[in-house]
């Protein structure tokens, strides 16, 4: 079976079984979630004794659509998450950076600038049939912490 990038979103949000890590899951066809979709694609939540949500470890959007890249970032940004993910396919002529730093653009708006805000972008390289990353902290402006990878 051919390797497409469509399976690397299922694969994240697959392997996110509360069992590991005590969160409450909410995630899109996965069938051992605790909750299909809510929010977004994937939704790590911790909850106090009193059935009260105490934090959000973890938030992924994943968009194919090149159009709906913008927007589903637009959803991270405002998240009060610890992580956020953005796996996604970019265009042809752009790199991993080109990409990062433009959507990077709308974070650095609403940076609070009390502590980082934490991003990884998994972004499928159609030239090089794979995945690129990056991740960065922003606080008011956005430098990388780490100069990415590949899969």
């Amino acid at each position: 079976m051919a390797y497409r990038p469509v399976d690397e979103g299922r694969k994240a949000r697959r392997g996110t079984s509360r069992g590991k890590h005590g969160y409450y899951v909410c995630a899109w066809e996965v069938s051992d979630a605790d909750h299909g979709e809510w929010l977004y694609d994937l939704t790590w939540l911790q909850y106090s004794r009193g059935n009260t949500l105490r934090r959000v470890p973890l938030v992924l959007e994943c968009e194919w659509h090149l159009g709906g890249v913008e927007e589903d970032f637009q959803k991270l940004v405002l998240a009060r998450a610890e992580h956020r993910v953005m796996l996604y396919a970019r265009y042809a002529h752009e790199t991993l950076g080109d990409g990062a730093t433009w959507l990077l653009s709308h974070a650095k708006r609403l940076a609070s600038g009390r502590k980082p805000d934490h991003y990884l972008f998994r972004a499928w390289n159609r030239e090089l049939w794979r995945f690129d990353w990056q991740a960065h902290r922003v606080r008011g402006s956005a430098e990388p912490v780490q100069r990415g990878g590949k899969r």
